[in-house]
């Protein structure tokens, strides 16, 4: 169809009253629109006792698609019964044919099943659709709608009414059959008045400010909660950014991301001893990226003066498996005479979840242990040990157990 430009004075007419209830009413919370309709062209009435029909529509090209709220149908000199009426995609036979579970998802060739007004009445009748619908950008619908009653609201003007959304168009034609048929519905020239009420998907919103913990002297853990909603398309990927705190704006990191991924929590490496950051998170959808979160603030570890890093192995795979292991990792004496106090972080690798620490102590210069501390909690992030004997230099390694077999990770 075409779209129909009013004659210039209803433009006036049309912000005059515009601007006086903007001016009587506060804001309201935003609801739907009209996406498309022909219910304000010439109606020519449809013999409804013998006919069921469809309607073809397609939708514009907003990335994410729309949501949809309604279809509006107009019926004349007498209301309607027994009313039917579907939405989808495929042609009306096949959507006509289908009811109940196989009529309650747009995924594929499919369609779902409007929900009827509370009753029917002469004129405008509005069919709602199950929460949650979305329909796809630049695609085209049918909706089909029988029952038993009389004059649905059909016109021959090719025309859509001013004040859809971009892109949208009605078909010319309609479709109809008999309403005991069951072959393929046949074009009419006429086309059914309908008006489809919805709103464009959006990106998500921004998530609440993430939680922030201090993994390390170099490494800050992050987890954020999901967005209040995912704007009408799923959330594919999160990204994460971060400054030091007083850094201008124009001073975030962004985390490479090189995978989509929906899990939400990470840690920031590479960062600097005693430095406080800021945190945001956004959520991403088909529409595009959200809002930043609001900022939270983490400060990394200082390691103490008389604290001693603990080595990293060489290598901390055997073959294709491959182990997490601390990004940093010291020792310092204490707190109490004969005690020594190691700290880690727990950053990163594959193959094979945690089960467990270790702490293995050795006398320098000897080769036997002089002690297995097992079964640490994996969730520690340090252990102390006591019992050492003084003026004596002992070597410690700190071992991560888990389904493939212990490793060595750090020593010194």
């Amino acid at each position: 169809m075409s779209r129909l430009i009013p004659h210039p004075n209803s433009f006036l007419r049309l912000t005059l009253a515009v601007l006086a209830a903007l001016a009587l009413a506060a804001p309201a919370a935003a609801q739907a629109e009209t996406l498309v309709s022909n219910l304000g062209q010439t109606n020519t009435g449809g013999n409804f006792v013998d006919n069921n029909f469809a309607q073809q529509f397609t939708t514009g090209g907003h990335v994410g698609g729309y949501f949809l709220s309604a279809i509006v149908v107009p019926f004349a000199n007498s209301a309607p019964s027994g009313l039917t009426v579907k939405v989808g995609t495929g042609t009306a036979q096949s959507i006509a044919g289908k009811s109940g579970t196989n009529c309650d998802s747009l995924t594929g060739d499919s369609c779902v099943t409007l929900t009827n007004p509370s009753s029917f009445a002469i004129g405008n009748n509005t069919f709602t659709a199950p929460a949650g619908t979305v329909l796809s950008a630049s695609t085209t619908y049918v909706v089909v709608v029988e029952g038993t009653g009389q004059s649905i609201g059909l016109t021959s003007r090719n025309f859509e009414d001013f004040g859809g959304a971009a892109g949208w168009s009605i078909a010319d034609d309609g479709l109809f059959r008999g309403k005991s048929a069951t072959g393929a519905f046949s074009s009419s020239s006429l086309s059914m008045r309908i008006r489809v009420e919805g709103t464009a998907t959006t990106a998500p919103p921004a998530p609440p400010a993430p939680s922030v913990s201090t993994a390390s002297t170099t490494s800050l853990r992050v987890a954020w909660r999901p967005p209040s909603s995912d704007g009408g398309r799923a959330i594919t990927d999160y990204d994460v950014r971060w400054k030091e705190r007083f850094q201008a704006d124009t001073e975030w990191t962004e985390i490479a991301d090189t995978t989509a991924s929906v899990a939400r929590h990470t840690t920031l490496t590479g960062l600097s001893a005693g430095k406080t950051y800021d945190v945001q998170v956004r959520a991403q959808n088909a529409v595009g990226n959200g809002a930043w979160s609001a900022s939270a603030r983490g400060t990394t570890y200082v390691a103490p003066a008389n604290a001693e890093s603990l080595d990293p192995p060489g290598t901390t795979c055997s073959g294709s498996a491959c182990v997490a292991y601390p990004s940093s990792a010291y020792v310092v004496p204490g707190p109490g005479a004969g005690q020594v106090t190691l700290h880690w972080d727990w950053s990163r690798g594959t193959g094979g979840d945690l089960d467990s620490w270790e702490v293995w102590v050795l006398k320098q210069g000897t080769s036997s242990r002089h002690a297995r501390l097992s079964g640490i909690n994996k969730t520690a992030r340090s252990h102390t040990v006591s019992g050492l004997q003084t003026n004596q230099k002992f070597r410690f390694s700190l071992i991560v157990v888990n389904g493939h077999r212990n490793r060595h990770v750090f020593g010194h």
